[in-house]
């Protein structure tokens, strides 16, 4: 057996005394005092730290002439002044704490006591504003440098930023200090007001360096004169660079560019708010450059009854006929020979990484952000390189260009290949017809048809008066596409207005909200890609569901937990706060010709069009692939959420879902998680090789009971008709059965003529009779009959001779 004990143990720690106390505080700190201090004043506040928090000592092991003394706390020794300042010197003073008089440390300091004529200058950039952009990881900004009149007559100047943690300065040189501000993520502009002391001197300090050096501590008399800088900043969105013009101005040779931009500035954002119609703070012009007797403004305006900016060619349209005001407006810098062997060109506007200029006049300071533009080749096939300048010598199913050009071709093995449709892309510079687009990409990635979609700006709509009958269901379908992570497809409004029903795109993804509550989502992949995607949404009015799927595979059902009755469905708003292209909408199974509907707009009081314009003017998402190369990025070969794999002129899918496989994750192993059955129907999936893998077969119990009863005797009508046949086929072998038991025991029956009573003669007299003989063989006999009633008595008279041989044969066995 084992002996199970325990014992308590009693440890005792010991902190021994084998650390020297240690001083926070740089040595050799250097303390600047520009005026003589009165006696008691706190001259400096030195930290340090014991590990192991013994009785410590400190004293002032030089002080000759007595001139200090020490205030302990805890972690903290503060020197006091006791004595007057008569006269400039220096006192060096070596401060040492002690260790149970064990260990101990020492601390040098030198201060400096300089009486000069201090002045306090007025500051010069009393307003600081402009456009930073706040994505760049929370970066500390330099709003640049802060000047006073007379700035440079000032051997020394300090700024002295009382307490804000959202600004702070740095000190370059004597008379140089720059303005720093710590960034954070924003979504509208934002205001501070900070507030400073300046202290500037005129005779320089010998021997005194202040700039560079963390060791020298300045110290001025304390004011209560302080100054204010207003600073107002306006963040830049990555939808603003998508979504800006290029206005270039030429400058007035008698004016400055400094006063173009504080003056002349203002006039063009009003002229801007006045063309577009919008209310001047929706207009920004963010930054702008120099480019000799020109400048280059870069423009974005929001609307002002939404959160987005009005769309690039929204904005061309409006403005090209300002040449009056304007020398040149573009919003790409692609020209024809930008790419090679028939690539796409497009262009976009990218900011420097945190850096700024800056342009002081009067008491305005303006921050203005760097930037290039930027141009991207999208190749043809098998072209690559950064213009598109070189072509790969593989051979492959895609080497003769099989596709149409809107098309990609998509090598699928070394013998196989599939085309899929991609956007085509065009210099945006191009366009000629007023009001016209047709240069801009109206072709889908899924080749959709083009004449009926239109583009919505993010304030645009339709609306729609619902007159059609819809009792029994409300059936909507339609295709869009966007780059955007917010917006309301659309909208049903019933007569009370107490239902709304929204389809919505929230972070990306389909919601739908039954007044302002979601009821359903799909979360299976998201959206805002820039591809063409399908919306199917019903309400059955009859069983009480709704049901939404989204590119006829992700599907979200649900029972209606009260009815709603159809008959109070008022109106159908179509794209409101929707940024992108719709197309290909149907109201029951019934096609809506869109851009149709809105030519005959004048003729229709059923349906308007508030903003919108057709085809679909959607821009190329735009982002700066380390590849060139990057076919996955370029194309999306990929379905369902399937995440490609660039490799080298080819790809691979990884079907992040287990839902589905194929070389483009294109197949749907369980297609009825889409619920692609009626609601009377059940969905069974099937084995098969084709993406229809299931059958609908319809539910008994999900009929009404009228159709019940009319299949009830459609069953029961045939089923009786079947009874019957078998009972009659049963009776008639009965009989046969019968029959053979009660017939004569000969092979055939006798050949008898009827005869009429009249006649009683035999026209035959002589009959064949064929019987079996002793042996079993057949024998012929013939007999006469006399006449009909002998008939009988010879027949008997046979069936009893027959019997008497058999019974004799049986007695002889």
């Amino acid at each position: 057996s084992i002996l199970l004990s325990s014992i308590n143990v009693t440890i005792y720690i010991r902190n021994l005394n084998d650390n020297p106390p240690e001083f926070l505080t740089k040595n050799f700190t250097k303390l600047l005092y520009l005026f003589y201090p009165l006696i008691n004043t706190i001259i400096y506040k030195i930290e340090f730290i014991d590990k192991d928090q013994s009785n410590l000592t400190y004293e002032i092991i030089n002080d000759i002439y007595t001139s200090y003394t020490l205030r302990t706390y805890t972690n903290s020794i503060e020197l006091i002044l006791i004595k007057s300042i008569i006269d400039n010197h220096e006192d060096n003073l070596i401060i040492r704490i002690w260790d149970d008089k064990i260990f101990f440390s020492d601390l040098n300091l030198y201060i400096n006591y300089f009486q000069y004529k201090i002045e306090f200058p007025k500051i010069q950039s009393q307003i600081i504003n402009g456009y930073i952009n706040f994505d760049e990881n929370f970066l500390t900004i330099n709003l640049g440098q802060l000047f006073i009149e007379n700035h440079s007559i000032y051997q020394f100047i300090s700024f002295n930023l009382i307490s804000n943690k959202f600004f702070f300065l740095k000190q370059l040189s004597n008379n140089q200090t720059e303005l720093y501000f710590k960034s954070f993520h924003q979504t509208s502009s934002i205001e501070y007001q900070i507030h400073l002391t300046i202290m500037a001197i005129k005779e320089s300090i010998p021997g005194i360096t202040f700039h560079n050096n963390n060791n020298t501590k300045i110290f001025f008399p304390s004011t209560e004169k302080f100054q204010t800088i207003n600073i107002h900043l306006w963040p830049i969105y990555r939808q603003m660079l998508e979504q800006t013009i290029s206005l270039i101005i030429n400058i007035n040779p008698n004016i400055t560019y400094e006063q173009f931009i504080i003056h002349n500035l203002p006039i063009v954002r009003q002229t801007l708010a006045q063309i577009i119609d919008v209310n001047i703070q929706y207009v920004h012009i963010y930054t702008y450059e120099l480019k000799q007797n020109q400048i280059e403004l870069l423009i974005a305006i929001l609307h002002s009854t939404s959160q987005r900016y009005i769309h690039k060619e929204i904005l061309y349209n409006k403005l090209k006929n300002s040449t009056n005001i304007f020398d040149k407006i573009l919003f790409n810098q692609c020209q024809s020979n930008s790419c090679e062997n028939n690539g796409n060109c497009t262009s976009y506007i990218s900011l420097l990484y945190n850096q700024y200029k800056y342009i002081y006049y009067n008491i305005y300071q303006r921050l203005i952000p760097k930037y290039q533009w930027n141009i991207k080749c999208l190749c043809k096939n098998y072209y690559y390189g950064e213009r598109c300048q070189f072509k790969y010598t593989k051979q492959s199913p895609c080497s003769s260009n099989p596709c149409s050009s809107m098309e990609k071709c998509i090598e699928e093995n070394s013998t196989l290949y599939s085309c899929q449709c991609i956007d085509k892309l065009c210099n945006y510079n191009n366009i000629l017809k007023e009001n016209s687009f047709q240069c801009i990409n109206i072709n889908s990635p899924t080749c959709r048809d083009s004449s009926n979609t239109l583009t919505f700006n993010g304030y645009s709509l339709i609306r729609m008066n619902i007159t059609m009958n819809m009792i029994q269901q409300i059936k909507i379908t339609l295709s869009f596409r966007t780059q955007s992570i917010e917006g309301k497809l659309f909208k049903l409004i019933y007569f009370n207005e107490k239902i709304k029903i929204i389809l919505q795109i929230i972070d990306g993804y389909i919601n739908m909200k039954f007044n302002e509550k979601i009821l359903l989502q799909l979360n299976q992949t998201l959206i805002n890609d820039g591809l063409w995607h399908d919306i199917y949404f019903s309400i059955d009015y009859i069983h009480n569901y709704y049901l939404l799927r989204l590119d006829h595979i992700f599907s979200n059902k649900i029972i209606l937990l009260k009815q709603i009755y159809s008959n109070n469905l008022k109106q159908l708003i179509i794209g409101s706060d929707f940024k992108g292209c719709l197309g290909n909408l149907t109201l029951n199974n019934q096609m809506i010709f869109l851009q149709q509907q809105k030519y005959n707009n004048n003729n229709n009081n059923s349906i308007e069009f508030i903003d919108t314009n057709n085809g679909c003017l959607l821009s190329e998402i735009i982002q700066e692939y380390p590849n060139n190369d990057d076919f996955c990025s370029l194309y999306h070969p990929c379905y369902h959420g399937g995440i490609c794999i660039n490799h080298g002129l080819n790809f691979t899918c990884n079907c992040s879902k287990l839902r589905f496989t194929g070389h483009q994750c294109q197949l749907d192993l369980y297609p009825c998680e889409s619920y692609p059955c009626q609601f009377h129907e059940k969905c069974i999936p099937l084995l098969s090789n084709s993406n229809q893998l299931f059958t609908c077969v319809i539910l008994l119990e999900s009929l009404s009971i009228s159709i019940k009863k009319y299949l009830y005797i459609g069953l029961i009508i045939p089923l009786f008709i079947y009874i019957l046949l078998i009972l009659i086929i049963y009776y008639r072998q009965k009989r046969k059965e019968n029959f053979i038991k009660t017939k004569p025991f000969v092979s055939a029956p006798l050949l008898i003529h009827k005869r009429s009573s009249i006649t009683d003669r035999i026209e035959n007299p002589r009959q064949t009779l064929r019987k079996l003989n002793y042996n079993g063989k057949p024998t012929i006999e013939t007999i006469t009959f006399a006449d009909n009633n002998h008939k009988n008595s010879i027949i008997n008279y046979l069936n009893n001779r027959v019997r008497s041989k058999i019974i004799i044969e049986r007695n002889l066995d």
